[in-house]
């Protein structure tokens, strides 16, 4: 069991973990992960994926638009390269780790 198909409108993932290497299962945001957030979101509904890592954001967009079976479930709300840069932290994701990254100067935010 878990949540009922399109039962959500909005699925946040805030700073996840990237993978230690490119194309890796291993971490949250993959595949199965993928597929399973657009079984619970309702029409319309969207996920939206927050990080301080460039690499990892633009690979998850990346791959959201070319793998043929994401593509035919996901419709990106960017336009290439399919995200956005924040060159300051958003009020609505802020964490304890927000302010470590602040504090040794880091304020770019990457949205997908």
């Amino acid at each position: 069991g878990g949540l009922p198909l399109r039962s959500v409108a909005e699925v946040h993932v805030n700073f996840p973990q990237p993978p230690q290497s490119e194309g890796s299962e291993r971490h949250l945001v993959n595949r199965a992960f993928l597929e399973a957030a657009h079984a619970i979101l309702q029409p319309g509904g969207t996920l939206t994926l927050t990080s301080d890592d460039e690499a990892y954001c633009a690979s998850v967009a990346r791959r959201a638009v070319s793998e043929p079976a994401l593509a035919a479930l996901w419709q990106p709300a960017f336009g290439p390269p399919h995200y956005k840069t924040h060159e300051r932290p958003l009020p609505s994701h802020r964490s304890a780790f927000d302010d470590l990254w602040a504090a040794r100067g880091f304020s770019r935010r990457f949205q997908c």
